[in-house]
Order: structure tokens, then sequence, then C-alpha cells
């Protein structure tokens, strides 16, 4: 009974990690389409993506699995990845976009204030007046 419920809990627990894989390749994705690598760029982005992959495969076989290599791990992992390919990376990708471009406002945001506040006319204006009481006091001086 003890290596029945074993088994299973591999099996969930390499199923889900199939889903964290398939979270660390939609980011990869999203990294390489933002920045746009080119040929050698990619190439090195997905050996990194790779080595990741594996470190976590590795750390999960000796924690979990006390380093024995079981066949029904890595079905268990192909299988998470595949159904979460298949059903919520869609959503997580759109997810990754919205963050994105939340971060693309946040980062050129003090741009866009400086923008604004240059270009409101009470600005100007007050700045006009300013110039115009300058004046003035200097001839009152006189």
């Amino acid at each position: 009974m003890y290596d029945r419920e074993l088994d299973f809990m591999i099996i969930v627990l390499s199923f889900f990690s199939g889903i964290v894989i398939g979270v660390i390749f939609d980011i990869y994705r999203r990294i390489r389409k933002v920045l746009n690598l080119g040929n050698i760029g990619t190439a090195l982005g997905d050996l990194i993506f790779w080595l990741i992959v594996t470190l976590f495969s590795f750390a999960i076989i000796n924690t979990y699995l006390f380093g024995w290599v079981r066949g029904y791990f890595f079905i268990g992992l192909f299988t998470g990845f595949y159904i979460y390919i298949k059903t919520i990376s869609r959503f997580i990708i759109k997810l990754l976009i919205i963050l994105e471009k939340v971060f693309c406002f946040f980062a050129f945001l003090p741009e866009i204030a400086v923008k604004k506040i240059n270009g409101i006319r009470f600005i100007k204006r007050a700045s006009k007046e300013i110039k115009n009481l300058r004046r003035i006091f200097k001839k009152i001086k006189k």
C-alpha cells in the first residue's frame, strides 16, 4: 500500500512540475519575443532554458525521489507540460502581456509626467504671469 501511495504522489508531483516548466517556457517565449534576440541570442537562450529545466528536474528527482529515476516521473512531467501548453498557456501569455504593459507604463511614467507638466497651459500661463510680475517689480524699484 505504501508503494502505491508514494507512486501516486510522484506522478502528481511530476505532473505539477511539468506545469511549472510550462510557465518557465512561456516566460522565456515572452522574453525572446520582446528582446528580439536573433539567431545567436535565441540559441543561447534555448541553452539557458534547457539548463534551468534540467536543474529543476534534477532537484525534484533528488529531493522527492531520493535519486531514483523512474519512467513514470518523466511521463507525468511531459503530460503536465503538454496539458499546460494546450489549456492554460494562452491565458498565462495574456497575463504576461498585461504585466509587460504595466511594467512599461510604470517604467515610462516619469517621462510621461514631465511631458504632461510641460504641456499644461496653466503652467505656461503662470510662468508668463510670473515674468510679467518680475518686470513690473523691476520698474517699481526704479
